[in-house]
């Protein structure tokens, strides 16, 4: 039988579909993500929450991302998810002021925000990405597709957080001739709880583990 020919409606999406603007967005947000999982904890102790109030912050993240998640796709089928990764992008510039400017118990506030930021953008770039791949490229290519996803999404984390524990520990050596270990569990079990361990040594060890996976991966 004749092979079906697109139409002109895509057609033109697919000669619009440029991958590498998608790839951009995945690896500016892993890089920020990786960047940053070393100065968190220390950025709201210093903006005045105690370390009850930090985990309690990270559990209001965890609750509300999951409790928008459901309705966050449902509105991306609704309205477009172009629209809701947008809308999630405004969230997430409403939030970060409080994380820049407030202290106290009110930067739980943007914990919550992170959170609704989170389940409004969870999956709506990624099927973004692949729906245009597919009808761009075709379902043969869609696994190439993926995979060149993920490898920008991880290896860009993992770099940033290289990047984020070295600059860490490059200041502090700079500001105090010296890196400050701050993190100590005294209740740990066995000798866990003689050692005292520095978050951005942490990132730098998940930056090069995650980068060890992703080439195992490969």
């Amino acid at each position: 039988c004749a092979r079906a020919e697109r139409s002109p409606f895509m057609k033109n999406k697919a000669a619009a579909f440029h991958p590498f603007a998608y790839l951009a967005a995945f690896g500016i947000s892993g890089a920020m993500g990786g960047m940053l999982m070393c100065v968190n904890t220390l950025l709201m102790l210093d903006r005045g929450l105690s370390l009850a109030q930090v985990a309690l912050g990270l559990s209001l993240f965890s609750i509300t991302q999951v409790l928008l998640e459901v309705p966050s796709g449902m509105l991306g089928d609704l309205y477009g998810r172009k629209r809701i990764w947008m809308a999630a992008m405004l969230v997430r510039l409403c939030y970060l002021p409080l994380f820049l400017f407030a202290s106290g118990p009110i930067l739980l506030a943007g914990y919550v925000g992170n959170g609704a930021a989170n389940a409004l953008n969870s999956g709506t770039l990624d099927a973004m990405y692949l729906e245009n791949w597919l009808h761009a490229r075709g379902k043969k290519t869609l696994a190439r597709g993926t995979a060149l996803q993920q490898a920008v999404q991880y290896g860009s984390q993992a770099a940033g957080a290289l990047l984020g524990g070295g600059l860490s520990n490059l200041w502090e050596r700079l500001r105090h001739g010296r890196v400050l270990d701050y993190l100590r569990v005294p209740k740990a079990p066995g000798m866990l709880k003689r050692y005292t361990y520095n978050l951005a040594d942490l990132a730098i060890f998940l930056g090069a583990a995650l980068l060890v996976l992703r080439r195992r991966r490969r």
